[in-house]
């Protein structure tokens, strides 16, 4: 497993909060989600084995955030 942490912009609310928790875990291979609205952050470990980098981002787009590193 491996830790890392976006920044993410557009979320605001609890429900910005469950839609990436939603997507994350349609995914599968990540946990220890924790999104912070204050800070505009998503924190994971995930398995690149089966969670690519760049699904999770696109999993982030699709739900309608902007991935900003």
């Amino acid at each position: 497993m491996e830790n890392k942490t976006l920044k993410v912009r557009g979320m605001f609310g609890e429900h910005c909060e469950r839609a990436i928790i939603d997507a994350f875990n349609r995914i599968g291979g990540i946990s220890n989600i924790i999104v912070s609205l204050k800070h505009g952050t998503i924190s994971f470990s995930y398995d690149p084995d089966i969670a690519a980098m760049e699904a999770i981002k696109d999993a982030i787009t699709d739900e309608g955030y902007d991935v900003l590193g």
